[in-house]
C-alpha cells in the first residue's frame, strides 16, 4: 500500500478501517507515528509487517481504548 514510501512521516487510520494488511508501511523512512481514531482495538487486524525497519516514535490511541490495549493478543 505505503510500501517505502519516502514522503510519509504520520498517518490516521480512521475509526472505520478494519484491517492493515502486511507490510502496509514497510520501510517507510520518514514514518515517525500513527493515531488510531477506533476506541476498539480488537475490531482491527493488523498485518505481518506493518511498521517493520523505522521505529514509531508516537502511536496514538483513543483514551477510552486504553485500558483494552492489555487485552489485546500480539502476534
Amino acid at each position: 500500500m505505503f510500501e517505502s514510501d519516502k514522503a510519509i512521516n504520520n498517518i490516521t487510520i480512521p475509526y472505520y478501517v478494519k484491517t492493515i494488511k502486511d507490510y502496509a508501511f514497510y520501510y517507510c523512512k520518514k514514518f515517525e507515528s500513527i493515531k488510531f481514531l477506533n476506541d476498539n482495538p480488537k475490531s482491527i487486524t493488523v498485518g505481518r509487517n506493518v511498521f517493520s525497519v523505522y521505529p514509531l516514535k508516537n502511536i496514538y490511541i483513543p483514551k477510552v481504548a486504553k485500558h483494552q490495549i492489555m487485552n489485546v493478543e500480539l502476534l
